[in-house]
């Protein structure tokens, strides 16, 4: 789904109905309230949409997921058709885009279980000459696979359910790729008078094969329900919750409303939809008057508030810290045996002790709503406001830090003596905000550190600074030699000098998480010529300016000793001798 109302009804004369006999979901209401037979909230469902931020159903049926009261067994992104017969509306890179961010927005609100989606149709499906299904032409996809083989475990009893949201062409690729699922699957889509029946072609198959669940014919939200903007102040402080506000006060979110979502809303809380009507013998579709928009409303933020059981890790799980001896460490590992965990805690306690080990609900909180709208590259004072931000928040008790003795910042050339971390997150729909504060056994001042990543560029960019009382001084060159691509995950020096290991694991989900990215440089800091970049292959696959991670060079020499040495990276499997070798080699000779 994506365009507002006005056009939605003005689609629903380009794409008339072609009527022919369909498999009309037997179905029955009382007391208000409509009942699918053999559909429940216990059976499986697939998720297939274009846009996936400007309706918040997705973000419902994650949550319904993440609290184990739903049964998601996939995610899929089909190109919206809109257009297509002469131009494509919309990039399918959009709509994938947008499925990573609610995903990665949903992951750093703690919700879990979600399963990664996948791409499905990518053209629409043309009509034959003379309307003969079998000369249709269409792509096999991972996500029409996906709905083929979901719909196998499926029964005719106990179908899948697969809620479209945009065209229909995926799941008619499905069918004729596979005619024998019909049987086994409930189609539910949000017509809106045209827009996702663009793909028309597929939408004529879809309903012609599938037991078929329309909703909104020749209506759309503003013609049943006002839109609750206000509510939505109800929602957690998390990055989602954030999100979601926005997505309220917008104007897409205002005309979409509850978008997609009215038969996941009654799959749930059975009394949303109240009355259905034959849809062109083709299937059943609701009326104006069948939507109780306010149950809707209320099931919403009843799910979206309810609160997530916190992880429990143990830190006697977490694997023990312990050279792999491959020869890449210049000095023998730091030991650390009689440094007990009694200590940490009490010298961790030194910064405040009201500042860590604090209770939450989100691994990384969310920051205000930036102020400057359609931002494209962050001024400094911007990213300096987000420092001092953080810092505060920090300073007031109000963030979540990480604390930990840190396996980087202790071992090597750098400190060789405990270095104390307290590391928190924030982000908001501009910014990824980082904040460390730091001080290595024995000093009596805890220091003050920054990385704002800019997330309105492509890449992000990312701005190193340390913070001293309301003096903010942008660094790089020291700051790069241990952050390639910006932050960098947690590493512990030992499974017990950690505080909470759970938000161990949860922050460290979010910085994998991160995209390329590349590196502020300052005029007073300039960037030195850093040589050529590590070309092992092993390394390379993540570490390259056309993967996931900025390129490696030998500026990077210290965190990929000690990160390789101790089995970190690469994060599939350790290095084979040849390859240790050959990086062995190229460390040794000098820039």
């Amino acid at each position: 789904m994506r365009l507002p109302v006005y056009y939605l009804l003005l689609l629903a004369a380009l794409f008339p109905v072609w009527t022919s006999p369909a498999m009309v979901p037997e179905h029955t209401i009382q007391n208000g309230v409509v009942s699918l037979v053999g559909v429940g909230p216990d059976n499986p469902i697939l998720y297939d949409n274009d846009f996936w931020t400007d309706v918040p159903d997705a973000a419902y049926l994650w949550m319904k997921v993440s609290l184990g009261e739903a049964k998601l067994v996939g995610n899929i992104i089909t190109r919206c058709t809109f257009g297509w017969e002469e131009k494509y509306a919309h990039e399918l890179r959009q709509q994938t885009d947008e499925a990573a961010k609610l995903l990665r927005l949903a992951r750093e609100s703690g919700l879990k279980n979600i399963p990664e989606p996948v791409v499905g149709s990518t053209v629409a499906i043309r009509r034959p000459p003379g309307d003969k299904e079998s000369d249709t032409a269409f792509e096999r996809t991972e996500g029409s696979a996906l709905i083929i083989a979901e719909a196998k475990k499926a029964t005719p009893e106990k179908p899948l359910l697969v809620f479209v949201g945009g065209s229909c062409t995926t799941i008619a690729s499905a069918f004729l790729a596979e005619p024998s699922i019909t049987e086994r699957i409930v189609v539910f889509q949000v017509d809106g008078g045209g827009y996702n029946g663009s793909d028309q072609w597929a939408w004529d198959i879809t309903r012609r094969h599938f037991k078929f669940v329309n909703w909104a014919r020749g209506y759309f939200w503003g013609n049943v329900s006002v839109w609750p903007e206000a509510r939505f102040k109800e929602l957690p402080e998390n990055p989602l919750g954030g999100f979601l506000r926005g997505y309220a006060a917008s104007d897409l979110g205002k005309a979409n409303q509850w978008g997609d979502g009215a038969w996941l809303f009654q799959l749930f809380a059975p009394g949303c939809i109240t009355a259905v009507e034959d849809d062109d013998q083709q299937g059943i579709t609701v009326p104006r008057h069948g939507n109780n928009t306010r149950a809707m409303e209320d099931e919403f933020f009843r799910t979206m508030k309810t609160p997530h059981t916190q992880e429990i890790i143990l830190p006697s799980t977490i694997k023990p810290v312990v050279s792999t001896v491959t020869g890449l460490l210049l000095e023998p590992p730091v030991d650390l045996s009689k440094f007990t965990r009694e200590e940490f805690l009490r010298v961790s306690a030194s910064v405040g002790p009201h500042k860590i080990n604090k209770p939450w609900t989100t691994a990384i909180p969310a920051l205000p709503p930036h102020p400057r709208s359609d931002v494209h590259g962050l001024d400094e004072r911007e990213i300096r406001a987000c420092m001092l931000q953080a810092r505060d928040l920090f300073e007031k008790g109000a963030a979540v830090p990480v604390s930990d003795v840190g396996l980087i910042s202790t071992q090597e050339d750098v400190i060789r003596r405990p270095m104390f971390n307290h590391v928190s997150a924030f982000s908001n729909e501009v910014a990824h905000v980082y904040l460390l504060v730091q001080k290595p056994a024995g000093a009596d001042a805890w220091g003050t550190f920054s990385i704002v990543q800019d997330r309105t560029t492509n890449p992000p960019l990312n701005y190193f600074a340390e913070i001293k009382g309301s003096e903010v001084r942008f660094e790089a060159v020291s700051c790069y030699k241990c952050h390639a691509n910006g932050p960098l995950a947690v590493h512990p020096a030992r499974g017990d000098l950690i505080n909470d290991a759970a938000l161990l694991k949860a922050f460290n989900q979010h910085i994998g998480d991160q995209p390329l990215s590349r590196m502020h440089y300052p005029p007073h800091d300039p960037a030195p010529a850093y040589g050529d970049p590590l070309t092992l292959k092993a390394c390379t696959k993540c570490h390259a300016n056309d993967a996931d991670r900025a390129p490696l060079f030998k500026v990077h020499s210290h965190s990929i000793r000690v990160l390789v040495d101790y089995g970190h990276m690469p994060p599939a499997r350790p290095l084979r001798p040849e390859e240790l070798a050959e990086i062995k080699a190229w460390l040794a000779v000098k820039p």
